[in-house]
């Protein structure tokens, strides 16, 4: 069974992903760590 997802949903989806590399590979970790929700740090 596969789920799908609306374009809008892929997008945004994506766009995330793209953004925490993005400070992962910049070293920018305390950035990265904000984006994380407090019940997991």
């Amino acid at each position: 069974m596969s789920a799908q997802v609306s374009l809008e949903l892929h997008h945004r989806i994506s766009q995330f992903l793209f953004h925490e590399a993005s400070l992962l590979d910049d070293w920018k970790f305390r950035d990265w760590l904000a984006q994380l929700d407090e019940e997991i740090r």
